[in-house]
Formats: C-alpha cells, sequence, structure tokens
C-alpha cells in the first residue's frame, strides 16, 4: 500500500493542476487532459508505480 501521506501530496498537486487547467482550457480539452492527468498519477500510473517499488523492496529485505 502507498504511504497515505505521498498519496495525500499527489493529490493536492493533482487537484490544483486540475483546477488551473479547468480555467485556461475549453472544456472538450479539459475532459482530455483531466483522463490523462488521473491516469498518470492515479492508481493508472504513479501510484501504481510506487506500490510496485514499494513491492519490490519488500521482496529484497
Amino acid at each position: 500500500m502507498v504511504n497515505p501521506q505521498i498519496t495525500d501530496l499527489i493529490n493536492r498537486r493533482l487537484t490544483r493542476l486540475l483546477t488551473v487547467a479547468e480555467a485556461a482550457m475549453q472544456p472538450n480539452q479539459f475532459k482530455a487532459f483531466r483522463k490523462i492527468a488521473l491516469d498518470e498519477f492515479g492508481w493508472a500510473g504513479l501510484q501504481q508505480d510506487f506500490a510496485s517499488m514499494e513491492r519490490r523492496g519488500k521482496e529484497r529485505s
């Protein structure tokens, strides 16, 4: 499991990024950007990478 503090830090910054993007983009552009950002920083991306790193670290111990 990914450290909740790391997840919280990622989510706070992602929320800010999405807020600015929503204000700056057309709705259809923002929808696509939001999907990519959530995929990359959510469980399909970065958080999954962290979980994999954590599992590998435990296997080596």
